[in-house]
């Protein structure tokens, strides 16, 4: 077996196409064995300390927009990002909150001062599931799931003077709403970013416009799954410098650590020509892919022996491989004149 260099793939793709992809799955094996793709938290004790308040405690009026991908099955309040200590007012969590999504707010012990914003859906599958919440100078909040708006609300009140914290929230010993699962590409914006721009940049790898983009964690640094004793900083990928301070993580093995799972597939085309900006989630997945920046199209199924074991159309940005047993496989997708490659994984 043998794989080739860009050249010689650009003569040689349409006589050995075959011979191609199984050198795409040797390399996709490799690169997913290597790099780390999130970080698990393991709903104990681990979080992000960013050492200082991100959310402005003087100016209630200002705007942001929280993102980050998640997937989690826990049940509890956990947070994803929070400014919030108790006792104390204005405490600030962004979370899920039972089975949802949550937008939470207030003063302590007055709930009249109190707001909850509570997505319909349901994130704690196990899947994952794209969280934003957004909030503007008039105060109005809206919560987007994978891309769709999912609840709205209002908040006036100002934030709390603590530190910003992913993961958890800080001296509430009865409820510290530990994280519990898997968090990536986690991102902090002064603006309110609106429906298309959270739907078309969800996925980790993409370019995008960084205005207004004041704290980005891609949460890579270490090696998936390995010993990385030695890293005890998350890296904001921004000019301002919001390094976070990494607390409780046991930063070997499978949790607590990095992790080589991530939200949406890494795809890769055959056709040098292509353009196609092209994402694929969840992963794992319980029965359906979905595509981002493909409506339609035919894909053909193979298992880790290269057998192929299934033909299916794509219809509305969607694929049903839910016949499937659970497993490896890997997608092959044709669409206007190109092939594109990605691995998924199967979970029932």
């Amino acid at each position: 077996m043998f794989c080739l260099n860009s050249f010689e793939v650009s003569l040689f793709i349409m006589k050995k196409p075959l011979l191609l992809f199984f050198c795409f799955i040797i390399l996709a094996s490799s690169s997913f064995a290597q790099t780390a793709q999130s970080l698990h938290f393991d709903g104990t004790d681990d979080y992000v300390d960013i050492g200082k308040p991100i959310f402005d405690v003087n100016n209630k009026n200002t705007p942001y927009t929280i993102e980050a991908w998640i997937k989690t099955a826990s049940g509890n309040d956990d947070c994803i990002v929070c400014q919030y200590t108790f006792p104390g007012d204005y405490r600030f969590q962004f979370e899920t909150r039972g089975d949802k999504l949550n937008w939470w707010k207030g003063v302590a012990g007055i709930p009249s001062n109190q707001i909850s914003i509570v997505s319909n859906q349901s994130i704690t599958d196990n899947m994952w599931h794209h969280v934003a919440g957004t909030v503007d100078a008039s105060g109005i909040v809206k919560l987007f799931i994978d891309g769709v708006q999912d609840g709205s609300g209002i908040d006036t009140f100002r934030y709390n003077n603590i530190n910003t914290i992913i993961g958890q929230r800080l001296n509430n010993s009865s409820n510290p709403g530990n994280f519990n699962g898997n968090m990536d590409e986690v991102r902090i914006w002064r603006t309110a970013r609106t429906a298309n721009q959270i739907m078309d940049n969800m996925c980790p790898g993409e370019e995008f416009d960084t205005t207004g983009l004041i704290a980005y964690y891609k949460f890579n640094q270490g090696i998936a799954s390995s010993n990385n004793s030695s890293i005890n900083t998350v890296q904001d990928e921004t000019v301002n410098m919001n390094n976070g301070m990494m607390n409780g993580f046991g930063l070997s093995g499978s949790t607590s650590n990095w992790v080589g799972l991530t939200p949406c597939f890494p795809v890769s085309t055959r056709d040098l020509e292509s353009n196609q900006n092209l994402s694929i989630w969840p992963n794992p997945t319980h029965g359906f892919l979905q595509f981002k920046g493909l409506k339609s199209g035919s894909a053909s199924i193979f298992d880790l022996q290269g057998r192929k074991i299934l033909q299916r159309d794509i219809i509305n940005s969607s694929l049903d491989v839910s016949e499937l047993k659970a497993g490896m496989f890997f997608i092959q997708i044709y669409y206007s004149n190109s092939t594109y490659f990605a691995k998924f994984i199967l979970d029932k």
